[in-house]
């Protein structure tokens, strides 16, 4: 065998391990809900239907119960959606926090919103085999409390994960 036959039978077998370790990696992301089936490969992608992910934003009262947000105001999500979107494209990684420059941009681009505290749902639809069905869940979510008219504290909650930060505006 010469030495250009065994390098290009090295080279596919090295491919095709790189490969079934990815499947394998990605299976196991697919199990423990960590990822979206249909995205990074999709090697699960036919095992549900594709999710239908949505962020819902609900205001916190002083006692604590949440609420809608004012109706008879506009609120602008464009760039707010852009930077989600850039840090983690299609939610791909379910359990992945909300970026601390995402809020920053969503109260920027809603001023009305400063000292306004604010609670960020991240839902999706999840298939169930027993029984079978499609169910609304949620992904996780992100807590927003004012300290005063430039700082806030956020508490991100995704997948059991706790991740807690400050923000100000100086």
């Amino acid at each position: 065998m010469s030495p250009s036959s065994r390098f290009q039978q090295s080279f596919v077998i090295f491919v095709l391990l790189v490969q079934v370790i990815w499947i394998a990696n990605h299976m196991r992301w697919i199990a423990n809900e960590q990822i979206n089936p249909w995205k990074l490969g999709g090697y699960a992608m036919y095992t549900v239907p594709t999710s239908k992910d949505r962020i819902d934003i609900s205001k916190i009262s002083p006692s604590g119960e949440t609420g809608p947000l004012d109706p008879t105001i506009t609120y602008k999500f464009v760039e707010f959606l852009r930077g989600i979107e850039r840090a983690n494209p299609g939610r791909v990684f379910r359990c992945a926090p909300l970026e601390p420059r995402s809020l920053r941009v969503f109260f920027e681009e809603n001023p009305l919103l400063r000292g306004v505290d604010l609670v960020f749902i991240f839902s999706g639809t999840r298939f169930s085999q027993d029984p079978v069905a499609m169910q609304k869940r949620e992904q996780g979510r992100v807590q927003i409390e004012w300290l005063g008219d430039s700082n806030l504290v956020y508490k991100n909650l995704f997948c059991g994960n706790v991740e807690t930060g400050e923000i100000s505006w100086q």
